[in-house]
């Protein structure tokens, strides 16, 4: 259900917002996936010294799945100009793959403290 929600609402976004998306260049994209991408880091990084390696990469997740669908909404409900919502639309393309991809990859890639380990 929460992939579906998700992908309608990328979906929605960006059909909305196609063409000035291409026409904002590489510029918006790059500025999009570095917040998201520097997010999970900094939510890693500044967690390290405190907790362990699962709750890190919990807070990496979370720093980097910023409310993107909020920022549009937003510009929607405040804003007639309609270039001001393609920098959330674009947003909200680069929250879903981090996140998501950093979740999967934590799926993949167990912390050893919460691995089973089985006995002999």
């Amino acid at each position: 259900m929460g992939v579906a929600v998700t992908c309608i609402l990328v979906g929605v976004s960006v059909a909305g917002t196609a063409s000035s998306i291409l026409g904002a260049g590489l510029k918006l994209q790059m500025a999009a996936a570095l917040l998201h991408l520097f997010g999970g880091i900094i939510g890693y990084t500044i967690t390290k010294p405190f907790y362990g390696e699962d709750v890190c990469r919990t807070f990496a997740i979370e720093f980097s799945m910023k409310s993107s669908a909020f920022g549009y909404l937003l510009a929607t409900l405040h804003f007639s100009d309609f270039a001001v919502r393609v920098p959330s639309a674009v947003s909200i393309v680069w929250m879903t793959l981090i996140g998501s991809s950093m979740a999967v990859a934590s799926r993949f890639f167990p912390p050893e403290e919460c691995s089973v380990v089985e006995e002999e």
